[in-house]
């Protein structure tokens, strides 16, 4: 049966109860399964913990090798779809239109004959259910009990489209509580979708997080559902920013690529929230993030054109500062000559760098960086002051996060911009904390698979990877151990920023034993390995033809042919 949350008097959370009952022989499992994880951590505004829920879906003992989390989901990854197997994927729909499947496993157990994903089953199926005349009652009555028994995530996403396409008003309410968990935000959209309920796709672009957000854009914007709708576009925008965790460098490309930017900055004149948001879209649309720059395309330009309009326009006193700050890094990073060309139409380019500047240098003041910098979105707004050298913005970042040194942006000022006092601050911190001597003890082997990773004791590891790669910038004679140790570390990426290190270093002399380190990281992932390489070429290593056999025996078919010609260079 379908759970379903209600909700009580004074809006507390009801404990999950059973509000419907799908007819079918549903067996009591004790075991955990992805449904029983998700539905046990709803927060009490009706969002998921989705943290907390990756943290309980990775300790299943059988969970799949291919189960991804942390904003790496399987649907999200770039590559080509594969067909699925006609013969085989025509026997499975007939198997489940007859019910002669007994136990959900026997279903899991066909589906990986196939060596597919979720989205390529279902658009099989769905593509030849008119041809095999499955009983579509009865898939129904299997994938409900495949949907909260099942601990590979895309047999769930395969149960939860096929039993949320026949969900009625007993059981939408389960069904939307778990289409927030990313991994099956995209399935609910198009769900809604199909039911045009696209108040209830707003609803859940707030309260879905990280690529659930990403991909009920894509579903939206690439399939033609936004055009012409500048309200509902506001809405959305709306929807995504004043929700959950955003993967901006994601969404905000999507956005500013897909939706009426010109027609919204119209309205965003008397609305700071959304000409912030738009802003902030901007910003990253600009250097395009992991898509095209906006600035490559002409509808992009347009757009970019509006935006400066629209940035001399409103007075908005806080909002117009950070538009100004980002007219400032465009302007750094796009070439001149091709800005020029950009706005020649419509501004002088040299006056409005002018005028940029002289803005600037007026309004970057203490005071309104200090209500500024209690934004969320802050790293952008550090170029100036880095460039400028306004070291009272360090101590408001660090105000800011209650001296949590180990923050990314404070980090990043201290590197760039801080003090002596404030460097050996952060170098005492990480030598306090960093303890060579637990992580020695640590039994984890470099071939280990990373199940630390998830390890409240190694969260800080990417802060410590960070500081570790900029020891160049400390004047410490000891951190040169630490790097040296980092390069055994059990954490790829704590190896990576001892490679680094090592690159910036100076008046480093290497010995024997660690360039032979050196030489074994070339077997590791690829972006140690490139690092790797590089410290080669910096420090004279050469590769006998022996290690070369041995690295390449290693990395078997992880190595492309044309990284194998590149690493022959290194070969004495």
């Amino acid at each position: 049966m379908l759970n379903a949350f209600k909700k009580k008097e004074g809006n507390k959370k009801e404990t999950i109860a059973e509000k419907s009952e799908v007819k079918t022989t549903v067996r009591k499992k004790d075991k955990p399964s992805i449904y029983k994880i998700i539905l046990e951590n709803v927060k009490e505004n009706g969002t998921l913990n989705v943290q907390r829920i990756e943290e309980e879906l990775w300790k299943l003992d059988s969970k799949s090798d291919e189960m991804v989390f942390m904003a790496g989901y399987k649907d999200n990854v770039k590559q080509e779809p594969k067909e699925i197997n006609e013969i085989t994927g025509m026997i499975i729909i007939e198997k489940l239109g007859k019910r002669n499947y007994k136990e959900p496993e026997e279903f899991e157990a066909d589906f990986q004959k196939l060596d597919t994903g979720a989205k390529e089953f279902l658009n099989f199926f769905h593509s030849n259910a008119v041809k095999a005349k499955p009983d579509l009652k009865t898939v129904h009555d299997f994938m409900a009990e495949v949907l909260m028994t099942t601990v590979n995530m895309e047999i769930f996403k395969i149960a939860f489209e096929i039993v949320g396409n026949f969900s009625d008003s007993s059981t939408e309410d389960v069904i939307f509580t778990i289409g927030q968990y990313p991994e099956v935000a995209r399935y609910m959209a198009m769900l809604l979708v199909n039911r045009e309920n696209f108040d209830k796709i707003r609803e859940l672009l707030s309260k879905t997080e990280g690529w659930g957000k990403v991909s009920v854009l894509e579903l939206l914007a690439y399939n033609g559902l936004l055009k012409g709708k500048i309200d509902y576009q506001i809405e959305l925008i709306e929807a995504v920013y004043s929700g959950n965790f955003v993967l901006s460098m994601e969404t905000d490309p999507i956005i500013a690529h897909n939706f009426d930017i010109v027609e919204i900055l119209d309205k965003s004149t008397e609305d700071s929230e959304l000409f912030l948001n738009i802003t902030n879209i901007m910003n990253i649309s600009i250097e395009g993030g992991v898509y095209t720059s906006i600035l490559n395309t002409p509808e992009g330009r347009e757009k970019f054109i509006k935006y400066i309009k629209t940035l001399e326009a409103v007075e908005f006193e806080h909002e117009r500062l950070i538009g100004y700050i980002i007219l400032y890094r465009t302007f750094k990073y796009v070439p001149a000559e091709l800005m020029e060309q950009i706005v020649e139409k419509d501004f002088d380019y040299k006056k409005l760098k002018k005028e940029m500047k002289n803005y600037l240098d007026e309004n970057y003041k203490e005071e309104i960086m200090s209500e500024i910098l209690q934004s969320e979105n802050e790293f952008f707004l550090l170029d100036y002051a880095i460039d400028h050298k306004k070291s009272f913005v360090l101590d408001i970042v660090k105000k800011k996060y209650a001296d949590n040194i180990y923050n990314y942006n404070y980090l990043n000022l201290v590197f760039e911009i801080g003090t002596k006092k404030a460097k050996k601050e952060v170098l005492k911190k990480f030598k306090d904390d960093f303890s060579i001597e637990e992580r020695q003890k640590e039994k984890f082997s470099m071939e280990s698979k990373p199940e630390w990773a998830g390890h409240e004791k190694y969260k800080f590891d990417v802060v410590y990877s960070m500081i570790i790669a900029n020891f160049h910038k400390f004047e410490d004679e000891e951190i040169y151990n630490y790097m040296e140790y980092c390069l055994y570390d059990f954490n790829p990426q704590i190896r990576h920023a001892a490679l680094i290190a090592l690159l910036a270093a100076e008046n480093y002399e290497m010995n024997k034993e660690i360039s032979k380190q050196v030489k074994r990281l070339l077997a590791e992932t690829p972006h140690v390995r490139a690092a790797a390489s590089e410290v080669m070429k910096a420090y004279g290593i050469k590769l006998t033809k022996g290690e070369f056999g041995e690295i390449t025996e290693k990395l078997g078919d992880r190595i492309k042919d044309d990284e194998k010609e590149q690493m022959k260079e290194l070969v004495r």
